[in-house]
């Protein structure tokens, strides 16, 4: 910083305006939940239904329930692509299974 710099005065932050309350900060996901919900996902059919529940469900906290919800995304497409991938696999086997 020069001498020559003009020197800019520091202000208080800006109140928000009558009528609106500044957003509140949610509480984040404690590492031993992180882990139950990791537990409870390798359960069979168990992590299925709570990936709905925690999704969907209103006592889940924002940030499980955006990561139930792409949970719940990134299951359809693995599931997509393996079923096109297992259907080109069968045609492809028994596509030339008459022509010997």
């Amino acid at each position: 910083m020069n001498a020559t710099d003009p020197v800019i005065p520091q202000s208080d932050p800006i109140p928000p305006a009558p009528g609106m309350a500044p957003a509140p900060v949610e509480e984040p996901v404690s590492v031993t939940d992180w882990l139950i919900t990791y537990l409870i996902m390798a359960i069979p059919l168990v992590n299925i239904v709570m990936a709905f529940i925690w999704a969907f469900g209103e006592n889940t906290k924002p940030s499980k329930a955006n990561w139930a919800k792409a949970m719940l995304i990134i299951s359809l497409i693995a599931l997509v692509l393996g079923g096109c991938i297992a259907g080109l696999s069968f045609l492809l086997a028994f596509s030339g299974s008459g022509s010997y």
